[in-house]
């Protein structure tokens, strides 16, 4: 019954961070298809055919949101998977 407890109770403590994770992760895979899709989109190949400086700009900003998006990406996970190894350590202790 005590397991059950402490199981219940972290779910509910990391509820927020879980939310907040999610929701990064979201958003960061929505601003990168936006970015890439307006960057690709027919209308705007035809439109910068004649002006190649705008083309590579497109291009250059694309490689630094990708870059960005990992680094966001991966500081939310390295930071959930320091919240869950606090959790486990605490576990560890008790002997589970």
């Amino acid at each position: 019954m005590m397991y059950s407890k402490l199981a219940f109770r972290n779910i509910r403590r990391s509820l927020r961070d879980y939310i907040i994770y999610f929701v990064t992760l979201t958003l960061t895979a929505a601003l990168m298809y936006s970015f890439l899709a307006l960057g690709f989109s027919p209308d705007i190949l035809a439109m910068t055919e004649n002006m190649s400086m705008l083309t590579s700009g497109i291009l250059m900003l694309s490689v630094l949101v990708a870059l960005l998006s990992s680094f966001v990406v991966g500081y939310a996970i390295r930071f959930m998977l320091g919240q869950r190894k606090k959790e486990f350590a605490a576990y560890e202790l008790m002997g589970m």
